[in-house]
């Protein structure tokens, strides 16, 4: 069995090195990108849980 854990794609708080804590922004054109291609590489595991933000 293999766990992993997956964070949001960036934005452009996160890229620019600012904390983001709980604030729920959209996410920038490169995290488009890390969340497209996460699907390609998630696309034949059985379950995916998504947590909100806390």
């Amino acid at each position: 069995m293999y766990l992993y854990w997956v964070r949001h794609g960036q934005t452009n708080i996160n890229r620019d090195g600012k904390y983001q804590g709980a604030v729920d922004k959209e996410i920038n054109e490169m995290g488009k990108q890390q969340a497209e291609l996460l699907g390609r590489r998630l696309k034949n595991y059985i379950s995916i849980s998504c947590m909100p933000v806390i």
